[in-house]
């Protein structure tokens, strides 16, 4: 989905795209979970992308 916003030139909707990617594989349950960490580095790399896409 994120390429294809690209590819759109829709680059809000990419930047969104990137804050789904917050997820990591929990060792103790094998599960995807949120991590804080990630959640937090996406909103940063979101609002950098959009400094310079706009």
């Amino acid at each position: 989905m994120l390429l294809q916003k690209l590819n759109k030139l829709d680059y809000i909707g990419a930047a969104n795209q990137l804050l789904l990617w917050d997820k990591i594989t929990s060792p103790a349950t094998g599960k995807k979970v949120t991590h804080n960490s990630l959640t937090s580095r996406r909103k940063q790399e979101r609002e950098l992308f959009l400094t310079h896409a706009v």
